[in-house]
């Protein structure tokens, strides 16, 4: 009883709560400029639409755990009073797999996002920690072979770089057939921009659009903060992956740091990568099909900065 009280008295005091937002960083963020008069930095995303979001008046119980949870649940990864059909779902050319650090608390990460919006093709580990002097063992990758670690290490090799890999292994790549970007791009003709779950089905000629995803099985992602994720980088089987990083992605998260613009949220960072994939392979302009991986992660920055603007300079206690 006491302890519903005090989450009641939380939001009372701050009506962000109910996003994972804690009053220390509402403090810290009115003094960002980012929450200023600024141009919409997600003005160009084609997003679906965050009517089904504006129906939801307040928290409600997990279908799974019973805890109480806006619009998703970020422990079990189900939507909470929301249709499988008022959220978009999008399909991925390869899988995802999220490493999360057991301190990271899952209501403030943004990992939750890729697992319900991407049901199928992410999966969240948590790194367990049986002991703690000794990081505890992950489950083996299918194929380590064909997985890759993003994390900026110095050695990692640019999104560039591991598309040619993927493509010098294509036969007609390799044999140095000419008009490869175009190659790549009928291989696409006739399907939505969003429909990639065609990559994963046998074909009997396959593009090298194709080929180079079917090349990549997995792609590790860590969730965790940037001083933590040394612990899941000492694991055997994570520094054994070679790494990847993205170029000039910079972060909007509404969560204050200190590590730098280009420091991404873990969602952000899922979604600059396949964007950066897709642009490389297909030498093409993007046409938005990842854009709803951060259907969340937008309307949730909006929200806290019109509440900004309503409410500047609120005094918190």
């Amino acid at each position: 009883m006491f302890k519903r009280f005090a989450i009641l008295l939380q939001q009372a005091s701050n009506p962000f709560a109910a996003l994972g937002v804690s009053r220390r960083a509402l403090r810290l963020m009115m003094n960002i400029s980012e929450f200023s008069e600024e141009d919409d930095p997600f003005s160009a995303l084609k997003l679906s639409s965050w009517e089904p979001l504006k129906r939801v008046t307040g928290r409600s119980k997990c279908p799974k755990c019973g805890g109480s949870r806006m619009f998703y649940c970020s422990s079990c990864l189900v939507l909470v009073d929301l249709d499988r059909k008022d959220v978009p779902t999008v399909p991925l050319p390869t899988h995802v797999q999220i490493i999360q650090h057991p301190i990271e608390m899952c209501g403030k990460s943004t990992c939750a996002h890729a697992g319900v919006l991407a049901p199928s093709d992410v999966t969240v580990t948590p790194f367990d920690r049986p002991k703690r002097s000794s990081p505890g063992p992950l489950p083996a990758f299918p194929d380590p072979s064909r997985t890759v670690l993003l994390y900026p290490h110095e050695n990692a090799m640019t999104v560039d770089e591991l598309v040619q890999n993927l493509l010098s292994k294509c036969p007609s790549h390799a044999d140095g057939k000419e008009g490869g970007g175009r190659e790549m791009e009928e291989g696409r003709e006739g399907r939505a921009p969003s429909d990639s779950s065609e990559l994963k089905q046998p074909q009997e000629e396959e593009s090298p659009f194709h080929l180079a995803w079917r090349g990549l099985e997995r792609v590790v992602f860590i969730d965790s903060t940037w001083e933590t994720a040394k612990h899941i980088l000492r694991d055997e089987q994570v520094k054994s992956l070679p790494c990847v990083k993205l170029s000039n992605a910079k972060t909007h998260f509404w969560r204050p740091q200190n590590t730098g613009a280009h420091c991404l949220a873990t969602i952000e960072a899922i979604y600059y990568f396949f964007k950066e994939m897709d642009t490389c392979i297909t030498q093409t302009p993007y046409r938005g099909q990842f854009d709803d991986l951060l259907y969340f992660f937008v309307y949730q920055y909006h929200t806290v900065k019109k509440a900004m603007k309503e409410r500047p300079r609120r005094p918190l206690t």
